[in-house]
């Protein structure tokens, strides 16, 4: 299963994004120690998560994506019922935006290959992201990092509809090209540490043959319920889409 939850959170005190590392804590809290021992364990887990500003909303959200069964069984019992949050910047009303759910990875599948094939796609990068190479931090996105991030989150959700065709891929990385993008550097707190880390905007080219570029769509729109690079559990990696992939001129 893939679900998604939006909550728009109300409090008197003010919340960033980095405090959805607190609401991952507050998450874990309400289950079983078993059940987050497991995902400490799994390493990539099959959960993301991550709060931002909602202009239009005038205020936070926080969206949470559950990835695969297990953890569909194990967190919306406690997603259903989660009016009031208590966090250290203090207590928050959880109000229920929007639920999206798809029952297999196969509903996910034939709902992405529906959406219209464009030359042009923005990926909103709301909240900091940064992929890892080589034991080090990347300040910047590729193209290369970009896709490798999302087949891995992919085939670690879904090991039952693995994208692993070397010549697909190679084609999808030779078609794909950052156009544009509108992002800045900022210092995020990991592990006693501040690294160097990126947020903003991304503009990609397809050109692809129709069959590549629809796993481009299927992959861009998985972005939106895995994030992108490390620690998406965590809150960081947190993607929109825009509504009807309407672009915006740069």
């Amino acid at each position: 299963m893939i679900t998604q939850y939006r909550f728009a959170l109300k409090g008197s005190n003010p919340l960033r994004s980095a405090a959805a590392y607190h609401l991952y804590a507050w998450l874990l809290a309400q289950l079983p120690c078993e059940f987050g021992d497991l995902l400490h364990e799994q390493g990539e887990t099959p959960l993301s998560q991550f709060l931002y500003y909602d202009r239009q909303l005038q205020c936070m959200v926080w969206v949470v994506n559950l990835l695969g069964e297990e953890t569909e069984q194990s967190l919306s019992a406690v997603l259903c019922r989660c009016p009031e949050i208590i966090l250290r910047e203090g207590r928050f009303i959880a109000q229920t935006l929007t639920v999206t759910s798809f029952d297999t990875p196969e509903d996910f599948l034939i709902c992405a290959r529906k959406k219209p094939q464009l030359r042009l796609s923005t990926l909103n990068i709301v909240t900091p992201a940064a992929f890892k190479q080589q034991g080090r931090y990347t300040i910047f996105p590729s193209e290369r990092l970009l896709l490798q991030s999302l087949l891995m989150k992919w085939n670690r959700s879904f090991p039952d509809y693995p994208m692993e065709d070397e010549d697909a891929l190679r084609m999808l990385e030779e078609g794909l090209h950052i156009t544009d993008y509108r992002l800045r550097s900022v210092r995020y707190p990991l592990k006693q540490t501040k690294v160097a880390v990126f947020q903003g905007e991304l503009r990609l080219e397809a050109k692809m043959s129709p069959p590549i570029a629809e796993l481009w769509n299927i992959l861009k729109e998985f972005s939106a319920y895995s994030g992108i690079g490390i620690k998406t559990t965590l809150g960081m990696g947190g993607v929109l889409l825009p509504d009807g992939e309407a672009l915006n001129a740069f």
